[in-house]
């Protein structure tokens, strides 16, 4: 949105950003110190596959790196069998990040779809007093 159609917006009492702080009752609400209740009515999936595929990733390195370094130093078992080497405990962190970008997305489509329906989640936002 540019800067004269956020203006317009601003104007005509709709909200300008995605908490609609910019919408000048909000804003009187807030620089009063009162509580301002928000409706989340839409989640955008492709963003939020995206942010949970890095989180899943970066939060799989810790358990991944504990279960390399144990499998690199615990003794093998002589014979055949299934074994998790250090290449496959390594792919298990871009599993984790693949499924979070296929499924974060999916899950969002379907609460927006519900949101839809039924108004998605009411969120109470209140202003800080050091802010």
């Amino acid at each position: 949105m540019c800067a004269r159609g956020a203006h317009q917006a601003a104007a005509r009492g709709r909200s300008t950003s995605p908490l609609g702080i910019s919408n000048p009752t909000s804003i009187l609400i807030v620089k009063l110190g009162g509580n301002m209740t928000k409706r989340l009515s839409r989640i955008a999936p492709w963003q939020a596959g995206k942010l949970f595929a890095l989180i899943y990733f970066f939060f799989s390195l810790l358990f991944v790196i504990p279960m390399l370094l144990i499998s690199m130093f615990a003794p093998m078992p002589a014979g055949p069998g299934h074994r998790l080497g250090p290449g496959m405990i390594l792919f298990f962190p871009f599993l984790y990040a693949l499924a979070g970008l296929i499924f974060v997305p999916l899950g969002c489509w379907i609460y927006n779809m519900a949101a839809s329906f039924v108004g998605g989640l009411q969120v109470s936002v209140t202003d800080d007093a050091d802010a």
